[in-house]
């Protein structure tokens, strides 16, 4: 990877501190992202596709390429939260590794 400056950037040439970041962002973007698609396969496996009123799963959720399932309220609010903050985590995690690496400049 180059830096701002054109200047060729291995990962191996990097400050510790800097390692450390990068490595940091890595693991909480594979966390984070594997938080949310964890709980959609869930959901996608186990959930009712169709609204059961007995079990009070009547709210519906698109998961893994628009298929329709039924879950609780709780169920609900926590799926909406991770999808809401997912995203937001990842794009901060990647942005956040390529701007530590490429900011980067040897003396």
């Amino acid at each position: 990877m180059r830096n701002f400056w054109g200047q060729p950037v291995e990962f191996a040439d990097l400050p510790l501190w800097r390692k450390t970041l990068i490595v940091l962002a890595m693991l909480s973007f594979f966390a984070f992202g594997g938080r949310l698609f964890n709980r959609e396969v869930d959901i996608y496996v186990s959930a009712p596709s169709a609204a059961n009123s007995a079990t009070a799963e009547i709210y519906p959720v698109h998961v893994n390429h628009g298929y329709v399932r039924y879950l609780t309220r709780q169920e609900d609010a926590d799926l909406a939260f991770w999808r809401a903050v997912t995203p937001a985590i990842v794009v901060g995690c990647i942005a956040g590794m390529a701007l530590v690496w490429v900011t980067y400049r040897s003396h």
